[in-house]
């Protein structure tokens, strides 16, 4: 590898009223300060919810703020297959739910919650790290594909059906046809009859500051990983590292003494490629790589052009002049920070 639901007019579908009205489930189970108990009444029945905060603290505040502010009321479970239910994003006739949508949030993938049968997790666009927002789903079996990076993440799971998950085997068994509102008509997961979430309630609260330090602790791990790793380049070269107003941060080894490369400058290279994580992403380290400067990712640019060659220098690269969001499917984790390892052996 080189460095470098559409709208259409359609009837109303008919809310599954005549199901009879479910009672609500048993007195709710038990919660700890860092969990959160979420009843939900559907038109097809009561079930309960249990969010664990301690595993998924962005995930979960972000979930009963759309619960507090009955975002959920009047969605819909527009998706049912063998695997899931999902819901929370569309409204009666399939219309998507814009208002109050609040601002995507990162994934918090793997939080520990596996993505077992009726455990709850949240949607987000393939590819991109942080874009879930209110829409979320329920595992009708044990789904381990979703704890895999298909495309560099797996799926949030954040909590579970603790009690009325007769009303979600309810909602699985719901008969599904195309609808045109939903994947342009092409997948029968729509239920014929809407399957209504009548109301979504908090009926245990759960410590949110100290959900929120728990993420602000996260958060502060992976820049003291960060820091480290400065250290201990700088340790092994016996330089302060170089740290540029665009956030690139580089390590010199050995300085060089022939031509400065430029933009239209083609470079062979040797180098190693690999993510904060540890992750190994690519490498040239038995014969050199010939690459044109102008091709490289933005950060790796600006690491390459202050080298001479002969130089051998350790650039790190933040996610947003790596591969961002999007990462590299399968290769990249989305809003990885990059680390390389450049020997800059000739610039023509």
């Amino acid at each position: 590898m080189a460095l470098v639901g559409c709208k259409a007019a359609s009837p109303r579908p008919d809310v599954a009223a005549e199901a009879p009205q479910a009672s609500r489930p048993e007195a709710p189970p038990q919660a700890g300060p860092l969990q959160a108990l979420v009843a939900v009444d559907t038109s097809l029945g009561a079930f309960v919810l249990r969010l664990d905060a301690e595993a998924a603290p962005v995930t979960v505040l972000n979930f009963v703020a759309y619960v507090e502010a009955g975002f959920f009321d009047g969605t819909l479970f527009h998706r049912v297959t063998p695997n899931v239910i999902q819901g929370g994003a569309y409204t009666l006739g399939m219309q998507l739910k814009l208002d109050g949508l609040r601002d995507p949030i990162p994934s918090e993938w793997p939080t520990g919650i596996a993505n077992r049968r009726l455990t709850i997790g949240i949607v987000r666009r393939p590819g991109v790290a942080s874009s879930a927002q209110a829409e979320f789903y329920i595992n009708l079996k044990n789904n381990t594909y979703l704890d895999e990076p298909r495309d560099g993440l797996g799926y949030t799971a954040f909590g579970e059906v603790v009690s009325g998950s007769d009303a979600v085997d309810q909602i699985a068994r719901v008969s599904v046809a195309a609808h045109p509102d939903y994947a342009n008509g092409m997948s029968a997961v729509v239920p014929r009859q809407s399957v209504v979430i009548r109301s979504m309630r908090l009926t245990h609260d759960f410590n949110r500051d100290r959900a929120r330090a728990i993420a602000e602790e996260r958060e502060s791990k992976e820049q003291d990983k960060l820091e480290n790793l400065v250290t201990e380049l700088e340790r092994k070269a016996g330089t302060d590292a170089v740290r540029t107003a665009s956030g690139v941060i580089y390590v010199d080894f050995n300085i060089g003494t022939g031509a400065l490369p430029n933009m239209g400058s083609t470079v062979s290279i040797l180098y190693r490629a690999m993510t904060l994580q540890g992750l190994d992403v690519d490498k040239a380290v038995d014969e050199p790589l010939e690459m044109e400067i102008g091709t490289a990712i933005p950060g790796l640019r600006e690491g390459l052009l202050t080298m001479v060659e002969g130089g051998k220098r350790t650039v790190i690269v933040p996610p947003e002049l790596a591969y961002g969001s999007g990462g590299i499917p399968g290769v990249v984790p989305p809003n990885s920070t990059m680390i390389y390892e450049i020997d800059l052996l000739e610039v023509n």
